[in-house]
């Protein structure tokens, strides 16, 4: 959730992980284009000429030898763990612009007419529970929605109190806007 990261002097400019390309950067870009517009993002991605990559380590990298200064749609689990290690890398969320819910790697999707649905089924109680909670948010870092589950994540995965954030595994934004939004990237960013 966090919108950007930046440690040392920077030699460089912005970095960012691609957004033209599913995965942490379109979903940075979709949001900053839904949420704050076509000029906001021409501005930052195109004024600024962000410096793309497709490799999440070499972006922490860069982030972290001071290549760039900022790093967009970085790897949460990856620069908290740098952070914890003693890098100097600072988080920083926008006040206009918080965040967006999104289920990452914890999304589980069950397959129609699957050969075995109880065992999907029991899989899934499984990773449900408290103790399936707990396993899978410390292996992935991430927070759990059950109130029972203390697991030590990076405090900005936390949504803020206050805050009205886009919830981009909604059905309706998945599958009907986020489409209409990767278009109007590609047109802004160019393919």
């Amino acid at each position: 959730m966090a919108p950007w990261c930046t440690a040392r002097s920077p030699e460089g400019g912005p970095s960012s992980s691609e957004p033209r390309r599913s995965g942490s950067g379109q979903g940075k870009a979709a949001y900053y284009l839904t949420v704050l517009g076509e000029e906001y993002v021409r501005s930052l991605y195109l004024d600024q000429q962000v410096v793309f990559s497709r490799n999440h380590a070499q972006l922490l990298d860069w982030i972290v030898r001071g290549a760039y200064w900022i790093g967009l749609g970085l790897e949460d689990e990856r620069v908290d763990l740098f952070r914890r290690e003693g890098f100097p890398i600072t988080v920083v969320t926008q006040k206009d612009a918080p965040g967006y819910l999104s289920g990452d790697s914890s999304m589980i999707k069950l397959l129609k007419d699957a050969p075995h649905p109880n065992a999907a089924t029991v899989l899934v109680n499984w990773l449900a529970s408290k103790e399936g909670q707990e396993i899978f948010s410390e292996f992935a870092g991430r927070p759990s929605r059950r109130t029972d589950v203390n697991v030590r994540v990076a405090e900005w995965l936390y949504p803020k109190q206050g805050f009205s954030y886009i919830d981009t595994m909604d059905y309706e934004f998945y599958v009907k806007k986020r489409p209409e939004v990767v278009k109007k990237l590609d047109q802004l960013l160019g393919r």
